[in-house]
């Protein structure tokens, strides 16, 4: 295994403690006393039992004071429009959210001014691909750490990111918004997923919905495991949120549904799931790319060859003999488009100009080849049967509540994916997350508004 060597040193245990000196037995106490039992050391969080450790090797670190924290993950100076307008609505939220947790470990340590902030640390851990084969994969993780006294975080927040193209967009190699997330108080989780990160060498299998959420989940025993060897202990009631928007919402419900269908007892034990907020996201793909079809200005194009080459990656006998080159027309491939998508070097907006530019429309049809739009091909079949398998709406029920919101006009994924979904877990757990306004009406603005309203913390 990659990192066994990481696992063996990870299982040794400490040296017990010596035992009493023993007593001369010639001299005995007229009373004898019965010897109080010695004091177990206190287990900083529950082991992870050893068919479950994940093996893991922690790479990076960095500390940041609590003000510094807010101004590092929300960095008004980013040229980007877009991003430059969550963060001025972001980092207050978090700044805020920084001083009621101050308080909290005021109190705790009994100290005027407690010393505390934030560790930021990059994993790389095992899990496997769509084959069964090990591939190491890396996530980031964030938690608030108080300094010589006892502060335990309410459990660990499992954050699922949107669609992103170039590497350099994934969790563990920029600065991102929804870090701020870790100011509530949870150990802040952020897989890159397969494809990004350390594995940015492998295809990443977009929206494959148990691949993706198989890898979350080792991520998260990873951190558990982590945690342990470090002694940094969660509150003994801790709990799992679990949180994403866009393709990080399909990616959060994927987690929701492994967790109650997937997993073992005692993995649910280790990860005991509290809820699951939805936002903006593709939970039936072959409904998504049906709408993209009647779509006569295709907002988003760039998902076409994420799809393909994605199902591909996570189907390999469903797809064998395919090839994602099959489903687009000669122009597409001759524009590099493919290439562009598997390079991880440009971002989404570069792709979607790019598939634009080499088609010469803003319709998915004309885009596509006619074996991808005829259903007697094997192409046409074989995607359909990938995507049929990847829908997260269908023949389950959740246990555990969850929390959708979906902007109407949503320009990028359909908000048909929503009511869908509400129909489809009608007499489960599932609402829509109350007072949900979106910053803007549109995709990212929906986003904006789910994440502003979670900084305000998760609704019981």
């Amino acid at each position: 295994m990659i990192l066994a060597a990481a696992v063996a040193a990870a299982g040794c245990q400490k040296d017990p403690l010596p035992g009493p000196e023993p007593v001369d037995p010639v001299v005995e106490p007229e009373d004898p006393v019965e010897p109080e039992e010695p004091e177990e050391p206190e287990e900083p969080e529950k082991p992870v039992p050893a068919d479950l450790r994940v093996a893991y090797e922690a790479k990076d670190s960095t500390y940041f004071g609590r003000t510094a924290f807010a101004e590092w993950a929300y960095d008004l100076k980013d040229p980007d429009m877009t991003t430059r307008t969550f963060n001025m609505f972001l980092q207050p939220k978090c700044k805020d959210n920084n001083e009621k947790l101050h308080l909290r470990m005021k109190d705790e340590s009994g100290a005027g001014s407690p010393e505390w902030g934030y560790w930021d640390y990059i994993l790389h851990y095992e899990s496997t691909d769509a084959r069964g084969e090990t591939v190491l994969l890396s996530e980031r993780v964030i938690f608030p750490a108080g300094s010589d006294f006892g502060h335990r975080a309410k459990g660990l927040l499992l954050v699922n990111h949107p669609t992103i193209c170039a590497n350099a967009e994934c969790p563990t190699e920029k600065k991102d918004y929804l870090f701020g997330l870790a100011s509530l108080d949870y150990v802040a989780v952020f897989p890159d997923l397969q494809g990004f990160g350390v594995s940015r060498d492998r295809v990443h299998p977009y929206l494959c919905a148990e691949q993706t959420a198989r890898n979350s989940v080792d991520g998260l025993l990873a951190v558990l495991h982590f945690l342990r060897d470090r002694e940094i202990a969660l509150q003994e009631d801790r709990e799992l949120m679990n949180v994403g928007y866009s393709q990080g919402g399909a990616s959060a419900l994927a987690a929701h549904k492994y967790l109650e269908n997937n997993c073992s007892e005692e993995e649910k034990a280790l990860l005991p799931l509290k809820a699951s907020y939805c936002g903006g996201g593709p939970y039936d793909l072959e409904l998504t790319m049906k709408v993209y079809q009647e779509t006569e200005d295709l907002a988003y194009p760039c998902a076409l060859p994420l799809i393909i080459i994605g199902m591909k990656e996570g189907f390999p006998e469903l797809m064998a003999g395919i090839e994602p080159e099959d489903y687009f027309t000669e122009k597409v491939v001759k524009g590099n488009v493919l290439d562009w998508t598997r390079d991880k070097e440009h971002t989404a907006a570069e792709i979607t100009s790019r598939i634009r530019g080499a088609s010469g429309t803003h319709q998915m049809a004309g885009m596509l080849s006619d074996k991808m739009v005829d259903p007697a091909s094997k192409e046409y079949k074989a995607l359909a049967a990938a995507m049929k398998a990847n829908n997260l709406i269908t023949g389950w029920t959740p246990v555990h509540p969850v929390h959708l919101c979906h902007v109407p006009k949503d320009e990028v994924v359909p908000y048909a994916n929503a009511e869908k979904a509400m129909e489809s877990f009608a007499g489960g757990p599932v609402s829509w997350i109350a007072n949900f306004t979106p910053l803007m009406p549109s995709h990212v603005g929906g986003a904006a508004g789910m994440y502003l309203q979670l900084l305000d913390g998760f609704s019981e």
